[in-house]
């Protein structure tokens, strides 16, 4: 039971955040074919992390191991939200420029690109 918990909520987990990754590269960073080059970027990621994680997993118990991987997916998706605002190639630092537009900063960061 536990196991099909397990592979359940990492199902959930990666489709969540593939879903997210599409939605930014498409909407947000305006090129959906960086896609590939983010996803690459997170696969080697994770194998140098199974690449490490013997390491960490002779100093700490599987608490401070779960707390600190908890962690960093939290800020790791916190960066993935917030990073659309400071890395935007057709809309450098738009965002944010409050007082010649009056309007408040990322209201249209929900629009799709050809919309604007």
């Amino acid at each position: 039971m536990w196991t099909t918990l397990a592979m359940a909520l990492f199902m959930v987990g990666y489709c969540t955040t593939t879903g997210f990754a599409t939605y930014y590269m498409q909407y947000l960073y305006g090129d959906i074919n960086m896609y590939a080059i983010l996803a690459a970027v997170c696969g080697v990621a994770q194998l140098a992390a199974l690449m490490i994680f013997p390491l960490f997993s002779k100093k700490h118990d599987r608490r401070q191991l779960y707390t600190g991987a908890t962690v960093l997916v939290v800020a790791g998706y916190l960066a993935f939200f917030l990073c659309r605002t400071f890395h935007r190639p057709d809309r450098h630092l738009r965002n944010f420029d409050v007082c010649r537009t009056g309007v408040y900063p990322t209201a249209d960061a929900h629009v799709p690109r050809r919309y604007h």
